[in-house]
């Protein structure tokens, strides 16, 4: 596998499990991350750990924001749909989400919260549990073609196949 292909590019497909992937990779960057920031918050203070902190940080955190988007896009290409459909899929929820704590009343903020949660759910369900479109769409062939699906006897696919009879 490309990683750079499959982390930092936009063009074509990826599959559910892939997206899955990409996740864990995210979400292990994030607590090794958290790991090093408080090593160094710690760590008796200067302005090279300052500079860490913030420099490293802004940019680890453009990469998998970045790249977060890049496999979304792929993910929604798999689906049929253009990237366009990242905005309210992840953009707003998260974005509604940073609004609800504290910058308006909380009649406000518990709405934002519900509707932040509604179209959070709509992405997790529309990028990581429906299957992509069966064939080639117009953004690429489909990256399942040629993936064997499991069968519950391989005997089964033994009797049948004309290379063992």
């Amino acid at each position: 596998m490309d990683w750079q292909q499959f982390l930092f590019s936009t063009g074509g497909r990826v599959t559910r499990s892939q997206f899955w992937l990409a996740v864990l990779v995210y979400f292990l960057t994030i607590v090794v991350a958290t790991g090093a920031t408080l090593f160094i918050i710690t760590a008796p203070p200067s302005d090279l750990a300052a500079l860490i902190l913030y420099i490293g940080g802004g940019l680890l955190f453009l990469c998998v924001f970045f790249s977060a988007m890049a496999v979304t896009v792929k993910r929604l290409h798999d689906r049929n749909r253009i990237g366009w459909w990242n905005v309210p899929m992840v953009v707003l929820p998260c974005l509604l989400l940073s609004a609800s704590n504290g910058l308006v009343s909380e009649s406000t903020s518990e709405l934002l919260w519900l509707i932040a949660t509604v179209l959070g759910l709509w992405g997790v369900v529309e990028l990581g549990c429906l299957r992509g479109t069966v064939g080639p769409n117009r953004f690429g062939e489909d990256p399942l073609v040629g993936v064997a699906a499991p069968t519950a006897n391989p005997a089964i696919v033994r009797a049948s196949d004309p290379a063992t009879t």
